[in-house]
């Protein structure tokens, strides 16, 4: 796998941003998700982890790409660590360098409990050079970082757009919507915006973004989750 530098402008901005003032709700977002006592991030990553338990999202046959957490974002290592529970495949994700594109492009690799990890771009642990990539069209589920998210789905990632390119391909190359992976996103309460978030008309609305406090639903695949997730507490199961 092939890792741009780290340091290049046009790695960390491949695009200019028609939309300056997300720069300033980045700060915001940031700055309240930073703030948060460890034992608080902790609690909201097992809260999240028995939300989506409960969602049966477990059942879903697949791979499941998740990410690894910095800067306060939303712990995904519960749900790793019940997907290798399960034998299930998991995967992350890897910036790579796009020649043709003259960007870093995300790609996914199947990473497991005991596999060595490198250090990636941002420092971030990335699977080893030597892991299997899967192609973005055998992925079942999308677990996703974001830095903020509104009542319509809509993201606001770090900026560089490589998820929303994701988005974008899987989305173009699945024959049906409902066979594109589901897109939901991870985050703390607080990062919920009251006001709708600006974007772009290429960007695409999360199916659901799961927090501390339960599961936003924004599509009907979302919804199938929101109500499997409400009848298995209703009944007594988590």
């Amino acid at each position: 796998m092939a890792t741009p530098d780290a340091h290049s402008d046009s790695y960390l901005n491949p695009r200019p941003d028609p939309h300056p003032e997300k720069a300033a709700l980045r700060r915001h977002y940031r700055k309240l998700r930073r703030s948060l006592p460890v034992s608080v991030q902790q609690a909201h990553a097992r809260a999240v982890f028995r939300h989506l338990l409960a969602s049966g999202l477990f059942w879903r046959p697949g791979r499941i790409a998740a990410y690894a957490t910095a800067r306060g974002e939303l712990d995904a290592t519960p749900i790793l660590r019940h997907g290798w529970q399960q034998q299930r495949p998991m995967a992350l994700p890897v910036i790579e360098w796009s020649s043709r594109h003259r960007r870093g492009e995300l790609g996914f690799y199947r990473v497991g409990p005991n596999d060595p990890l490198a250090k990636g771009a941002f420092g971030l642990p990335t699977p080893a050079a030597d892991a299997d990539r899967l192609p973005l069209q055998t992925l079942s589920v999308l677990l996703v970082p974001l830095v903020a998210f509104d009542r319509f789905g809509m993201r606001l990632g770090q900026g560089g757009g490589y998820y929303d390119r994701v988005f974008a391909h899987v989305g173009d190359c699945a024959a049906v919507a409902s066979a594109a992976p589901l897109r939901i996103g991870l985050a703390h309460d607080c990062q919920r915006s009251t006001a709708a978030l600006p974007h772009d008309p290429w960007d695409r609305a999360l199916d659901a973004v799961v927090t501390e406090a339960g599961i936003s639903a924004f599509s009907a695949r979302g919804r199938r989750l929101t109500d499997q997730a409400r009848n298995r507490t209703a009944h007594g199961h988590t």
